[in-house]
């Protein structure tokens, strides 16, 4: 498993949320699969957890949820921008 935390400018909408949430830092855990049979060591993500931050410190987490990888691509490609 690794931790990012994400610092997005923009609001985010994901499926487990009923609404919109805030502009801010969120903290995802993203999970990994070690990839057997291979000479060399890699993983392949296999899902992520966002936590929605409770005030200004993205570490007090308020709760988390499970994300898709294709929403986590998404709101990471929007974060770098």
């Amino acid at each position: 498993m690794s931790r990012v935390t994400l610092e997005l400018s923009h609001p985010i909408n994901l499926a487990a949320f009923d609404q919109e949430q805030p502009a801010g830092a969120y903290v995802v855990d993203v999970d990994e699969q070690a990839i057997e049979g291979l000479t060399f060591l890699a993983t392949r993500r296999v899902g992520a957890t966002l936590y929605s931050p409770a005030g200004s410190d993205p570490t007090n987490c308020r709760y988390a949820v499970p994300m898709s990888l294709t929403e986590l691509d998404a709101i990471t490609a929007q974060s770098s921008r």
